[in-house]
């Protein structure tokens, strides 16, 4: 049975509703703390999401180190193969190397090895683009040497000329 006096202290009291966890929420901020907390707790949620899909693609990829590293490897075998006369097997291993890692020093030796496989116009593209990345890097004794090895190489290409007259 319920007193006089408790009744009139159930109607005055304000009704506050119960949170899923059982807890009221602050009689102040009400619902309209509600909304934010939500919109908070999604953006926390996307940006979990976002985080986790770039560590993934991070990992994924690999790294400048390891990269050059790898070049290395393959510089190295071409060298080695090259020194033992397996033009088209150091030319492989040197094409690699530059793929993995671009570097001056291998298309020097790009340069060397198309030269010994007596593929002259690629020799000379690869001495020139040799220059061209260089730049100033490149002492100017050494330049002066790729240079007359380019006009060397350029001297040895067959030049051939075709001239067609069609009548009519």
């Amino acid at each position: 049975m319920v007193t006089p006096m408790q009744q009139a202290k159930r109607e005055t009291q304000v009704v506050r509703p119960r949170l899923r966890s059982g807890l009221t929420p602050h009689p102040r901020r009400g619902a309209q703390a509600r909304l934010p907390r939500r919109l908070t707790a999604l953006w926390a949620v996307a940006a979990g999401v976002v985080l986790a899909a770039s560590a993934i693609a991070y990992a994924q990829q690999p790294t400048p180190g390891s990269l050059r590293e790898q070049a290395r490897q393959h510089y190295e075998a071409g060298q080695a193969a090259y020194q033992a006369g397996e033009y088209p097997t150091a030319l492989a291993e040197l094409e690699e190397s530059y793929r993995l890692f671009p570097s001056i020093r291998t298309l020097y030796s790009l340069g060397l090895c198309r030269e010994a496989t007596q593929d002259l116009p690629a020799a000379i593209e690869a001495y020139e683009e040799y220059l061209r990345e260089g730049g100033t890097e490149i002492p100017a004794d050494v330049r002066a040497d790729v240079e007359a090895k380019i006009a060397e190489l350029r001297r040895g290409l067959a030049r051939l000329e075709i001239s067609v007259s069609v009548d009519g």
